[in-house]
């Protein structure tokens, strides 16, 4: 069974559910593990309704559910060209995330887990990453859009 569908134009579903035109989309039914290996991964677009709230760029909302406690499903989400600036992602499993040409300036990062995230573009100015990241590491994804790995 895939563990993505492919979806081919724009529709609102029930609860907060958001299916976006040519974009991958995770699909709860079908999806059995999160043990795939990161290059079988595309980045997915979400019906997390946290994840949601940062795609519409709602950082405020967003910010106030995760100090209510609420917990997002972010591993191996789709955030290309969305702004993230303001963003508490102390805590945060960023894990294989897509963030090419997003904007992460002046975010703290230190907190948050990026291992197999790529950067590819994305605004850095002033931001933190985490300490068991090489600045080469980083500099490969921002260049080249490598995955970035820990130490």
């Amino acid at each position: 069974m895939p563990i993505l569908q492919e979806q081919k134009s724009v529709t609102r579903l029930s609860r907060e559910k958001t299916v976006f035109r040519g974009a991958h989309v995770y699909n709860p039914a079908t999806h059995h593990s999160r043990e795939h290996s990161m290059a079988q991964q595309l980045p997915v677009i979400k019906t997390d309704p946290l994840y949601i709230l940062l795609r519409e760029g709602n950082i405020k909302a967003f910010n106030e559910r995760k100090a209510k406690g609420e917990k997002a499903d972010l591993i191996g989400a789709d955030f290309q060209r969305v702004d993230l600036r303001g963003i508490d992602a102390d805590g945060l499993d960023l894990s294989n995330c897509y963030f090419r040409t997003c904007d992460l300036r002046g975010l703290n990062l230190t907190k948050a887990k990026l291992e197999g995230a790529s950067i590819h573009g994305a605004q850095i100015s002033g931001t933190y990453f985490p300490p068991q990241l090489d600045p080469e590491e980083i500099t490969l994804s921002f260049l080249h859009g490598t995955r970035m790995r820990y130490k």
